[in-house]
C-alpha cells in the first residue's frame, strides 16, 4: 500500500494473490518490484518525492533504481541484505552511530540502548547529521514519517462491519469501500472549514448516496397504496365460530382456539 505519510491518504494498493498470479520478475527482489509498481501506478515517479519503506522493501538496489527515477528513499535494512561488512559487524555502545557513503547513498548503523541490537538504515536524502540524544536525523525522520500505512489501517479498523462468515471476495470489496470513504473524509477535512466527526461524515454520505433510491421506493409505495384503495374491497360476513373440540379448554381462560 502506498499512502501519504501524515494524513494516511491511500494513493494506491495491490491485493497480493500469491506467487502464481503475482510473479516477481527474475533477478528482482519482490520488495523492490512492489515499491516501484505502486509508485508507477500512482504516477509519482520522476517528481523527487520521498518514499519511506520498512526493512522488507528497502535495499541498495531499490535506492539506486529510485534515484535513477528521480525519487528519494529512506528505510531500515535487514542484516542479510547487501551492505558494507563494517556496517554489519561494527560493535557500538549506546547512542553511538557509524556512517558510510557511496555516492548519493548514505548507510548508517545506530545503537539506541546498550541491550538493543544495531539499527541499520540507508537514505538518499539525508546526511550524517545528529540531533537530539545524538540520534541520526535519518532515524528521527523515519520515525516521524513512516506511520502512513499503519494510520490508514487503523482508520479502516474503525466501524468495521466484517463477519467471519463473509466470503473473501466480499471482504476485499468492503475493505476497498472503507478506504475510499477514508480518502473522501481526509479530502473533506483538508478542503472544508465545517468540521465534522468521521461518524457524522459517514452518516451524511450514506444519506446522500441512498437518497434517490429511497425516493423511488416512497413513490412506488404511494402508487401501490392508491391502487389498493381504489379497488372494491368487501369484508367477510361476520359469523360466530365454534371452538376447536381438541385444543380448547373451557375451564381455562385464554385456551380457546378456533382451529388447530
Amino acid at each position: 500500500m502506498l499512502t501519504e505519510a501524515v494524513t494516511g491518504y491511500c494513493f494506491h494498493f495491490n491485493v497480493y494473490k500469491g506467487k502464481r498470479y503475482d510473479p516477481t520478475p527474475a533477478g528482482e527482489l519482490q520488495g523492490s518490484y512492489v515499491v516501484i509498481s505502486l509508485l508507477r501506478a500512482a504516477c509519482l515517479l520522476n517528481k523527487w518525492y520521498h518514499v519511506f519503506c520498512d526493512s522488507f522493501f528497502t535495499s541498495l538496489s531499490l535506492a539506486k533504481r529510485l534515484l535513477n527515477l528521480h525519487t528519494y528513499t529512506t528505510g531500515t535494512v535487514r542484516s542479510n541484505r547487501p551492505l558494507p561488512n563494517l556496517i554489519k559487524s561494527v560493535k557500538l555502545r549506546a547512542s553511538q552511530s557509524m556512517f558510510m557513503r557511496q555516492q548519493e547513498i548514505l548507510v548508517c548503523a545506530f545503537k539506541e540502548k546498550e541491550k538493543r541490537k544495531n539499527v541499520k538504515m540507508l537514505s538518499t536524502r539525508y546526511n550524517a547529521e545528529l540531533v537530539v540524544n545524538r540520534k541520526p536525523k535519518m532515524i528521527t525522520e523515519y520515525n516521524k514519517f513512516m506511520g502512513g500505512v499503519d494510520l490508514n489501517d487503523m482508520l479502516t479498523s474503525f466501524y468495521e462491519d466484517g463477519r467471519k462468515s463473509t466470503k473473501m471476495w466480499k471482504k476485499i470489496v468492503f475493505n476497498i469501500i472503507h478506504r475510499m470513504v477514508i480518502n473522501a473524509y481526509i479530502l473533506y477535512q483538508q478542503n472544508s472549514d465545517n468540521a465534522k466527526s468521521r461518524l457524522h461524515f459517514i452518516q451524511l454520505l450514506i444519506d446522500d448516496l441512498s437518497e434517490d433510491h429511497m425516493t423511488r421506493n416512497r413513490v412506488n409505495i404511494g402508487v401501490l397504496n392508491d391502487e389498493i384503495n381504489n379497488q372494491n374491497l368487501r369484508k367477510l360476513p361476520e359469523r360466530k365460530e365454534k371452538d376447536c373440540c381438541i385444543c380448547s379448554v373451557r375451564n381455562v381462560p385464554g385456551v380457546e382456539k378456533v382451529e388447530t
